[in-house]
């Protein structure tokens, strides 16, 4: 490469940058992003009530009151639907991801309140809408959300590291910057997850944010057929391999 172009390649350099800690700056004097749970399923009295009864039949391991409130249906997609649920609750830990996934509120996500997927942070999309602002980019290439209050962010990913700010609820970005190799080796069984907020950087452990950016996580749904509700829809994958970790 001539010196000219190395030079206009370092200066482009710079300028990058550059330009990323002036963004970087900005957004350190933002107010912390919050997205702050919702639970529409109180607007339908009906889906409250089936919601609220699943809840209690999984928390019973009463596999006939579950099965009741599954779609009905005869087809092929319908047989393998029961059998997942089936499966499912043959397990004392993806039962408990279900109920987990069903305490976090949720949202209607087709016109007319005819389906409802927990949890409320499902809808990526309307994620998306709130943060996609010039003024919050930098949340945009990939969020997390705490969705446990009184989080701790430490300078290292070990549970007795210093706290560098105490969180609850706020979304954190994926920063650009990257913490040191060494740092990783502390937190071998990936238990830690390296996120930023402003200008602070830190550790927060994973099992107190989900990913909010993809639809990429654990739901649950119900669909509305006639005038009951019935759970359409289960998959909590993520939860079960955030618990093998």
């Amino acid at each position: 490469m001539s010196p000219i172009l190395t030079r206009f390649a370092v200066l482009l350099l710079l300028l990058g940058l550059l330009l990323r800690g002036v963004t970087a700056r900005a957004q350190a004097d933002l107010p912390p992003l919050l997205y702050l749970p919702t639970d529409e399923a109180v607007l339908e009295p009906a889906l409250f009530a089936t919601r609220a009864a699943l809840l209690s039949a999984l928390q019973a391991k009463d596999r006939p009151g579950v099965r009741r409130w599954l779609r009905a249906g005869t087809g092929e997609d319908d047989e393998r639907f029961r059998g997942k649920v089936s499966d499912i609750l043959t397990s004392d830990t993806s039962t408990g991801a279900v109920m987990e996934v069903l305490t976090h509120g949720g949202k209607f996500v087709r016109p007319g309140r005819s389906r409802f997927c927990a949890p409320y942070w499902k809808d990526a999309q309307a994620f998306k809408d709130q943060v996609g602002t010039s003024d919050y980019s930098g949340y945009e290439g990939g969020s997390w959300l705490v969705v446990t209050p009184d989080v701790a962010m430490r300078s290292r990913p070990s549970p007795g590291a210093p706290v560098v700010r105490q969180l609850s609820l706020e979304v954190l970005q994926n920063p650009y910057d990257d913490p040191p190799r060494s740092m990783w080796r502390l937190d071998a069984t990936g238990v830690f997850q390296w996120v930023g907020l402003g200008s602070a950087r830190g550790f927060v452990e994973r099992s107190a944010i989900r990913d909010v950016t993809t639809n990429d996580s654990d739901a649950v749904c119900f669909t509305r057929i006639n005038d009951t509700w019935r759970l359409s829809s289960i998959d909590v994958s993520h939860a079960l391999y955030r618990s093998q970790r």
